[in-house]
């Protein structure tokens, strides 16, 4: 049986509202893979944790934060600790859904453009909003100051630059309200 399930790619900068667009996705039942939650149970696998401690000392999510947002090259080397699993794992997922599903499979993955993932989505969709919005929603998402939160946006391309590459693109500047009618919007796009 050949399923008609397209796999859709969601990113956009930290900040810009991906969670709040996955999480819509999920109350309207509609299938998410989501690369931040299997970073989260990735840091509970003992084989991992002992990598990361060997490179940055801790666990503690908030000073590897700081450390590898501050330290370009202690960043590059945890994503080469995470990513190749983190995309193993997505790729698993897009093929037990083209087996079994019709509809579609939202893959959401911060880092899709920089890590040239394009190929692996039929259509990419990029969320991106103003950077004095990024920086608000950041600090008082993560409690943090404006110096770090323009670290964290300044470490992934630019909002323009995922814009430029994405298929679709939603914008987050509005009201929840605004942003959940762009998505009803991008869900009847992609339905055609």
């Amino acid at each position: 049986m050949i399923s008609s399930m397209k796999v859709i790619g969601i990113t956009g900068g930290i900040g810009c509202g991906k969670s709040t667009l996955t999480n819509y996705l999920k109350q309207k039942q509609h299938s998410v893979v989501d690369a931040d939650e299997i970073v989260r149970k990735l840091f509970s696998d003992s084989h991992i944790q002992q990598k990361i401690i060997s490179l940055v000392g801790t666990l503690d999510k908030n000073k590897i934060r700081k450390i590898v947002f501050q330290a370009p090259v202690m960043r590059k080397e945890l994503e080469n600790i995470l990513h190749p699993h983190v995309i193993s794992i997505i790729e698993e997922q897009i093929n037990k859904h083209r087996e079994s599903a019709d509809g579609f499979l939202f893959v959401s993955i911060p880092l899709l453009f920089e890590k040239d993932l394009s190929a692996m989505f039929d259509k990419t969709v990029a969320v991106v909003c103003e950077e004095e919005n990024q920086l608000e929603r950041l600090q008082k998402r993560d409690g943090i100051d404006e110096l770090m939160a323009k670290h964290m946006i300044h470490s992934q391309l630019s909002n323009a630059e995922k814009a430029k590459k994405a298929d679709i693109v939603i914008h987050n500047d509005g009201n929840v309200e605004d942003f959940h009618q762009s998505i009803e919007n991008l869900l009847e796009k992609i339905s055609k």
